[in-house]
C-alpha cells in the first residue's frame, strides 16, 4: 500500500512537489474529493493538498466530510488517502503566511468557531497553536483551568477539539493509515484544543485588566450599560420620594373607608395570576399576597392614583374604573387638557407604571368573578357558547368588564389581555368536578404542546431560526431605508410624528433643554446657541416652541440611513440589548413575562408546571434562547428608533429614570415588532385575514391534536403568509390601500420597496445556482446542491417567482410544459406546504403533491405514526450522529413498502423513523438474533438506495445535502415533474417493488438513471428542441417503466406461489384497479352463478370452477370477469 515517498521520515515541501507518485495521489484525492479540474502545476497540486489537510485538522465540517469519502471510497481510494495522510503527519512544513491563513480561514469557517466565542473568548482560534503545544508534550500545563472563565473556554475548546480529533482518527481507521482507534490523537486534540482556549483566554483576561480604561465622555449615550442602567436606579429613587409625598397626601385627604376599599381589593386578587406575583412566590414561595408581591409602596401609590383618577374621569358609584378609562381612550383625546391625559400624568405623578396601574382592573375582574361565584353562574358565563342576549345582568357586567380590558390592552394602556382578566374572574371557581375536567383536558394541552415543542427541540431547527434571523435583519434594515427614503421623498412628517401634546407629556423638561440645546447649536453656532438656550431655560412657552420645532424637523433632516443598523446593534451588543429588557422587564412585568415566554419558568418555581411541560421547555431551550436573543434585539432597537423619531434619545430617557413612561404607542408597537420579527404574531385585526389565523390559532390551543395533527405551527405559517403578502411586489400593495386610502399607501410603500430589492436579489441568486438547479436548490459544486427549502422560509415564494423568471429569460433553463400544475405545486409548497422552522412537511398537503397512492386506512395511521413521531424528533440528533460513522445506518429508511403488516407495525415504523437505524440483537433459545437495518428507500430516477450525505452537517448547519445524477438534472432543466416521467402504480407494494427494480444497477437489468442518461447523451437528443427532448424522455421512460413493472408483478406471484397463497397481490392490485361498476357486474355475476349472497371480496380465499370444469380462485374469476364489462 505504501510508496517510496511514504518511506522517508522527514518530508518537505521541495521534497513532495518533486515526487511524482505523490502528486499522482494527491490530484487523484483533489479531483475525487474536491472535484477539482484541469491542469495543476506541481506546486498548486501540493499548495491546495495541504490547504485541504490544514481545514481536515481546524474544520469539523471538513473532517466530516473527509470521513464519509473514506467510507465511500473504494479500496484504492481508501488507500490512496491513507498514503497521503501519512505523508501529511511527516511533514516539517515552516510558518508561512499561507499555512497561517489556511489555518485562519479553517477556523473561521468552522461552526465550534461561534461556540468558542461563546465560551468566553477565541478558543477556537486558539485550538490551533494549542495542538502545537500538545506535539510538544506540553498538555500537563492547565491541569487547573476548569475554574474560571478560562476553564469554560478550555472545557467547551476541548470537547470540541476531542470530537475533531476522534473524526480524524476514525478517517484514518478507515483508510487503513491507522491499524485501530487508540485515543491518542483524540486526547491530544482535546487536550491541545483546551490548552489554547484557556491560554488565550487566560491573556485575553489579563490584558483587559493591564490596559488602562479610557475616560468615558459624559453624554449618556457613550456610557457603558452598567453605567447607564445605575444612573436610571438613582433617577427612579428620586422620583420614587417626590411620589411618595404626593401619594401620603391623597390618602391623608381621603376618607379611611375608601382607602380600605382599595386596599381589600387588591389584596382579593390572586398573585398567580399576575406576573410580579408569581414573581415573588418563585422567589418567597407560597402565602405571598397580592400587596406583599406589589410591595406597600407601591401599593399606595397605586391606590392614591385611582382615587384621583376616579375624581378626574368622574367616576359614578358601581362603575368600574376599567369603564371609565375606556370611555377615555375612545374619545381620543390626548392634548394636554384632555382625561387620557390627565389619567397618565396622575400616574407618572404617583410614580407608577401602565402594568401596575392595570391591578386596579384586575381587582375589579376578580371581585366580579366573587359575585357571579356567589351567584352559581360561573360555570355557564364564559362557556363560549352563551349569547350576550341570554346572559343575566351580572354576566352582562362581567364580559362588558372583559371586553374593556381587552380593548385597553390592545390600545397598549394596560399589560393584562382578556385572557389573563378571565383567568382572575374564572379562578373564584373552585369546583372539584370542574377542576378535574380542566385537570383531564389540561394534560392533554400538555402532552399535545410537549410533542410540538419536541419537533423544534434539534439543534438544526435553532440554525434555521438563526439564518431567518439573519435574513430578516438585513430585510428590517433595507425597509427602515426605504421608510426614511419615503419620507425623504414625500414630506410626510407630521403624519408620522405624535402630537406635540402627547410629546411634551412624556418627555421631562430636563429632556427637552437637552434636545433643544443640542439642535440650537447646530443651526445657530455655539455663542449665539448658548444665548438662545439661556433664555429658553427660563421661559417655557419658547422652551415649548423651539422643542416642537426640532421634534418636527427630526425626521426631515435624518439621514435615510438613520435607525438602519439598529437591530444589527443590538444583536452584537448584547449588554446594552439585556440592558434595556431588564428595565422593559422591570417596568412592564405583564408584557415581557409573554413576550420572552418566561410563564413556564415561573410556574415550575411554584409547582405549576406539569411533568410534560417541563419536559418540552427544557428540552427546547436551545430554541427558546434564539428565540429571545432576537426577540431582544428588535425591541431594544424598535423602542431607540421610535423614540428618535419623536426626538427623544433612548439613552437619555434611560439615565433619566423614565423608561416606564416611554409613551404607550411606542411601546406596543416595538411589542409588535418583535412578535413579527419571529413570525409570533397574535392576529388581533379586525379584517378578514386576521380572522382566519385567529381562529385557526385558537383552535389549535383549544382542541388538543385536532390542528396540530396536520398544521402544527399555525401561528408561524399565519405570520409567514401575512410577511410574504406584505412584501410581495404589487400583490401587498392592493388592501392596504383600498382599505385604508392613502395612509396604506404610505404605511405598504417601504414594505413593498424592500419586496422589490428581495425580488431583485431572489433573482440574481437564482441565476447564480445555474439551470440544473430547482427554484430551492443551492449549488455546493458539480453535483451536491442544498436543500434550500427549510432556510429561505418566508423568501420561499420570492424564490419561485425569481425561477419563473429566469426561466422566462434563460436559454438553457426550459419554462415547464404543465407550468401551470409545476408552479401551483411550487407555491404551495413555498407558502403551505413545509413547517420551515422543523423542516418537517405538513403530511395532508405532501401526499396531496406528491402522488400519494397509501389506501385510505394507511394514510390515517401515517397521521397516526406521525403525531407519535413528534415525540421521536428529538433523537434525530443521535440518528444524525450515530450515521456519521456507520453508511449502513444513513440509508434513508423506506416507511411504505406496500408490505402487508399488523397496522401496530405500520404506526411503529413511522413514528420511530427519527431513531438510529441500529441492527438490533435478541437472545433467544441460546442463540442471538439479530434484526437488520430497516429496508432503504429508493427512487426510480436514481441507481441504488437513497441515503443521506453527511447527516451531521444538518445538526450544525440547518440543512440537508443532495446530490444529483445528470438525468435528475436534466429534468430540472427542462422544469419536468417527478410524475412526468414516473406515476405510480395503483398498488404501493408493486410500486415498491418497481421503483427497485428501476434503480438497480447491473447490465441486465432496467435501471431508469443509465438508459436515460445514455439517451441524455446521444446526438439526436442534443440536437432536438426542448418539447422533443421531453417526448423522447417520456417515451423511453415508459417502455422502461412498463417493463419493470412486469418484473415486479412477477416477484409477487412468485411470492405468493412460495406462500401457498391462491392469488397473489398482483391479483388482489388488478381487483382494486377494476371500477366500481366493473366491481358491482363482477359481484352480482358471482352471486347468480355459485348460489351465495356473499361477495368476491368475503370469499377471496376460496377456490371455485370456471365454466369449463376448471378450478380457480374466487378473486381470479372477479377480475376475469369484471375486466369483460
Amino acid at each position: 500500500m505504501l510508496k517510496a515517498y511514504n518511506q522517508i521520515q522527514d518530508l518537505d515541501e521541495e521534497t513532495l512537489a518533486s515526487d511524482e507518485e505523490f502528486l499522482s495521489d494527491a490530484y487523484m484525492f483533489l479531483q475525487e474529493r474536491e472535484g477539482v479540474k484541469g491542469i495543476l502545476s506541481p506546486e498548486e497540486v501540493y499548495d491546495r493538498f495541504m490547504e485541504h489537510m490544514r481545514f481536515h485538522d481546524t474544520n469539523e465540517v471538513t473532517t466530516l466530510r473527509d470521513l464519509e469519502y473514506a467510507q465511500n471510497a473504494s479500496l484504492e481510494g481508501k488507500q490512496n488517502f491513507a498514503r497521503l495522510i501519512d505523508a501529511y503527519d511527516k511533514v516539517d512544513t515552516d510558518m508561512s503566511w499561507k499555512m497561517v491563513g489556511d489555518y485562519a480561514e479553517g477556523i473561521a469557517r468552522a461552526p465550534s468557531t461561534y461556540l468558542g466565542l461563546i465560551s468566553g473568548g477565541t478558543g477556537k482560534a486558539a485550538g490551533l497553536a494549542a495542538t502545537q503545544v500538545a506535539k510538544l508534550g506540553v498538555r500537563q500545563l492547565l491541569s487547573k483551568a476548569a475554574t474560571s472563565a478560562i476553564g469554560r473556554a478550555a472545557i467547551v475548546e476541548g470537547t470540541i477539539g476531542a470530537g475533531q480529533g476522534a473524526l480524524g482518527e476514525a478517517t484514518r481507521v478507515t483508510t487503513g493509515a491507522q491499524e485501530e482507534f487508540t485515543g491518542v490523537r483524540t486526547a491530544v486534540s482535546g487536550v491541545g484544543n483546551a490548552v489554547g482556549a484557556g491560554l488565550l483566554t487566560g491573556g485575553i483576561q489579563l490584558a483587559g485588566k493591564l490596559v488602562p480604561k479610557t475616560k468615558l465622555n459624559r453624554e449618556a449615550r457613550q456610557l457603558t450599560a452598567d453605567e447607564m442602567l445605575a444612573k436610571s436606579d438613582i433617577a427612579e429613587t428620586a422620583r420614587a420620594e417626590k411620589a411618595s409625598k404626593a401619594t401620603e397626601t391623597v390618602l391623608k385627604n381621603t376618607s379611611p373607608d375608601k382607602v380600605k376599599k382599595l386596599r381589600e381589593k387588591i389584596r382579593a386578587i390572586d398573585p398567580n395570576m399576575t406576573a410580579i406575583g408569581r414573581k415573588l412566590k418563585k422567589e418567597k414561595g407560597p402565602g405571598v399576597t397580592m400587596e406583599a408581591a406589589l410591595g406597600t409602596e407601591v401599593t399606595k401609590n397605586i391606590m392614591a392614583a385611582a382615587i384621583r383618577v376616579i375624581d378626574v374621569l368622574d367616576v359614578k358609584e358601581g362603575q368600574p374604573i376599567t369603564e371609565a378609562v375606556v370611555n377615555a381612550l375612545r374619545k381620543g383625546d390626548l392634548s394636554s387638557g384632555g382625561d387620557l391625559s390627565k389619567v397618565s400624568a396622575i400616574m407618572e405623578e404617583h410614580n407608577i407604571t401602565l402594568d401596575q396601574f392595570a391591578y386596579i382592573y384586575a381587582a375589579e375582574a376578580s371581585e366580579a368573578g366573587r359575585t357571579l361565584q356567589q351567584l352559581g353562574q360561573i360555570k355557564t358565563a364564559f362557556s363560549g357558547i352563551k349569547p350576550r342576549s341570554m346572559m343575566s345582568p351580572e354576566e352582562l357586567q362581567v364580559d362588558n368588564l372583559l371586553r374593556d380590558m381587552d380593548e385597553l390592552n390592545q390600545a397598549g394602556v394596560s399589560g393584562i389581555s382578556r385572557e389573563d382578566a378571565k383567568a382572575l374572574v374564572d379562578g373564584q371557581d373552585k369546583s372539584r368536578v370542574k377542576a378535574a375536567v380542566d385537570n383531564l383536558y389540561k394534560n392533554a394541552q400538555d402532552l399535545d404542546r410537549m410533542g410540538i415543542s419536541f419537533m423544534t427541540a434539534q439543534p438544526a431547527t435553532t440554525m434555521r431560526n438563526n439564518e431567518g434571523g439573519a435574513f430578516r435583519t438585513v430585510i428590517d434594515a433595507t425597509t427602515r431605508v426605504m421608510d426614511n427614503a419615503v419620507d425623504k421623498v414625500g414630506n410626510a412628517v407630521s403624519s408620522s410624528l405624535p402630537k406635540t401634546g402627547e410629546l411634551l407629556l412624556k418627555t421631562t423638561p430636563e429632556q427637552q433643554k437637552r434636545f433643544v440645546h443640542k439642535k440650537v447649536i447646530e443651526e445657530y453656532g455655539l455663542e449665539e446657541g448658548l444665548r438662545i438656550v439661556e433664555q429658553a431655560a427660563d421661559n417655557p412657552a419658547v422652551l415649548k416652541s423651539l422643542f416642537d420645532k426640532y421634534g418636527r424637523s427630526q425626521q426631515a433632516t435624518k439621514s435615510i440611513f438613520s435607525g438602519a443598523g439598529d437591530t444589527t446593534k443590538y444583536l452584537f451588543n448584547q449588554a446594552e440589548a439585556r440592558m434595556i429588557r431588564q428595565l422593559f422587564k422591570k417596568n412592564f412585568p405583564n408584557e415581557a413575562e409573554v413576550l420572552f415566554r418566561e410563564q413556564a419558568d415561573l410556574a415550575a418555581n411554584i409547582g405549576k408546571e406539569s411533568p410534560m411541560a417541563w419536559a418540552g421547555r427544557k428540552i427546547n431551550i436551545l430554541n427558546t434562547a434564539s428565540d429571545n436573543f432576537f426577540k431582544q434585539g428588535i425591541l431594544a432597537a424598535s423602542i431607540k428608533r421610535r423614540l428618535a423619531d419623536a426626538g427623544i434619545d433612548l439613552n437619555d430617557v434611560i439615565v433619566d429614570g423614565r423608561f416606564g413612561y416611554i409613551p404607550d404607542d411606542i411601546r406596543t408597537a416595538a411589542i409588535k415588532d418583535a412578535y413579527e420579527f419571529t413570525y409570533q404574531s397574535g392576529f388581533r385585526g379586525k379584517g378578514l385575514g386576521s380572522k382566519a389565523a385567529r381562529f385557526g390559532i385558537e383552535l389549535q390551543q383549544k382542541v388538543p391534536f385536532l390542528v396540530s395533527a396536520f398544521m402544527p405551527f399555525p401561528r408561524f405559517i399565519a405570520n409567514q403568509l401575512k410577511f410574504q403578502h406584505d412584501h410581495m411586489p404589487f400583490i401587498g400593495m392592493v388592501i392596504p390601500t383600498i382599505t385604508k386610502g392613502k395612509e396604506g399607501f404610505r404605511e405598504a410603500l417601504p414594505k413593498q420597496m424592500t419586496g422589490l430589492a428581495m425580488l431583485g436579489t431572489a433573482l440574481a441568486w437564482r441565476s447564480k445556482q445555474g439551470e440544473d438547479a430547482e427554484w430551492f436548490e443551492i449549488k455546493k459544486s458539480d453535483d451536491y446542491y442544498i436543500n434550500g427549502k427549510a432556510i429561505y422560509g418566508p423568501m420561499a415564494p420570492f424564490m419561485v417567482v425569481a425561477d419563473m423568471m429566469y426561466r422566462a429569460y434563460n436559454d438553457k433553463a426550459k419554462f415547464p410544459e404543465n407550468y401551470t400544475k409545476y408552479y401551483s405545486k411550487a407555491l404551495t409548497e413555498a407558502t403551505l406546504g413545509s413547517t420551515f422552522r422543523t423542516g418537517a412537511g405538513l403530511q395532508l398537503l405532501d401526499s396531496l403533491l406528491n402522488d400519494d397512492i397509501l389506501s385510505g386506512e394507511k394514510k390515517v395511521l401515517k397521521i397516526v405514526g406521525n403525531v407519535l413521531g413528534r415525540y421521536t424528533i428529538p433523537g434525530g440528533v443521535a440518528k444524525d450522529l450515530y450515521s456519521q460513522f456507520d453508511p449502513q445506518s444513513r440509508l434513508i429508511p423506506a416507511t411504505n413498502t406496500g408490505e402487508e403488516e399488523p397496522w401496530f407495525d405500520y404506526v411503529y415504523k413511522v413514528a420511530t423513523r427519527n431513531l438510529p437505524d441500529v441492527p438490533l440483537a435478541s437472545w433467544s433459545d441460546d442463540t442471538i438474533t439479530t434484526r437488520d437495518y430497516d429496508e432503504p428507500a429508493v427512487s426510480p430516477f436514481q441507481t441504488g438506495p437513497l441515503k443521506a450525505i453527511n447527516p451531521i452537517e444538518k445538526q450544525l448547519f440547518g440543512f440537508t445535502t443532495i446530490r444529483k445524477n445528470k438525468l435528475q438534472k436534466e429534468m430540472s432543466r427542462l422544469g419536468m415533474m417527478y410524475t412526468d416521467l414516473y406515476r405510480r402504480p395503483g398498488d404501493d407494494r408493486i410500486d415498491f417493488y418497481t421503483r427497485q427494480e428501476l434503480s438497480r444497477g447491473g447490465p441486465r437489468s432496467y435501471n431508469l438513471e443509465r438508459d436515460l442518461t445514455i439517451l441524455i447523451d446521444s446526438p439526436s437528443y442534443k440536437e432536438a428542441g426542448p418539447a422533443m427532448q421531453r417526448k423522447q424522455l417520456n417515451d423511453l421512460a415508459s417502455k422502461i417503466k412498463e417493463s419493470a413493472i412486469k418484473v415486479a408483478k412477477a416477484r409477487l406471484d412468485n411470492e405468493a406461489k412460495r406462500r401457498g397463497k391462491p392469488y397473489s397481490r398482483t391479483t388482489l392490485a388488478a381487483w382494486n384497479a377494476l371500477t366500481r361498476r366493473q366491481q358491482a357486474i363482477a359481484n352480482e355475476l358471482y352471486q347468480e352463478q355459485f348460489g351465495t349472497d356473499k361477495k368476491i371480496g368475503d370469499d377471496m380465499d376460496k377456490t371455485i370452477q370456471d365454466a369449463d370444469g376448471n378450478d380457480i380462485n374466487v378473486l381470479v374469476w372477479g377480475v376475469s370477469v369484471g375486466s369483460d364489462n
